[in-house]
């Protein structure tokens, strides 16, 4: 069901809402997710609400509801050490909005380039993967792939990764990420 369409000078953006109903008659729950849909090629993500709060809204017979979500965006990601060096695990990258929703499996409008900086180390750059690893494993389409770089001295990292500009989501920012959380 499309909520609204909305468009702007990024172009058209289309936001629809699906309750999961498979095996609805035999389940207990319903998931909510959403559906972001950009431009004439097919772009589109993956939303889902946040895990750790209640993700309803009530919406009177010819009322409007406001679903308020978006931006300021940030990143999240989860740090990981192996051996002496210290990387991203690329599969907990995510884009996450003002209500916690998360923004995931980005297709055909793919993350090239994030920077991770590292607090006393050296940076290193996260990059899409490559035509050969996607071939076969599609997996590999909607996550980025990390680089590493050698642990600080200190013996602690604190990461933050950054995106000079996405087409939909701008210029994001991850707070300081650090392996000890």
């Amino acid at each position: 069901m499309i909520v609204e369409a909305l468009s702007g000078p990024a172009g058209a953006l289309a936001l629809g809402f699906v309750i999961g109903m498979a095996h609805a008659l035999e389940a207990d729950h319903l998931a909510a997710v959403g559906t972001m849909l950009r431009g004439k090629d097919g772009e589109e993500c993956i939303i889902q609400p946040p895990s750790d709060i209640p993700f309803s809204v009530i919406v009177d017979k010819g009322e409007p509801a406001v679903l308020e979500f978006g931006k300021p965006f940030k990143i999240v990601a989860v740090p990981v050490v192996d051996g002496d060096q210290v990387g991203i695990d690329p599969e907990t990258f995510r884009v996450v909005g003002v209500a916690g929703e998360t923004y995931m499996q980005h297709l055909y409008a793919p993350f090239d380039e994030i920077e991770v900086d590292v607090k006393g180390g050296k940076s290193f750059t996260m990059t899409q993967a490559p035509p050969e690893a996607v071939a076969g494993n599609w997996h590999a389409a909607y996550f980025p792939v990390s680089g590493t770089s050698p642990m600080p001295k200190s013996g602690e990292a604190s990461l933050r990764l950054s995106v000079k500009k996405h087409p939909w989501f701008g210029k994001l920012e991850s707070d300081w990420i650090s392996t000890d959380d």
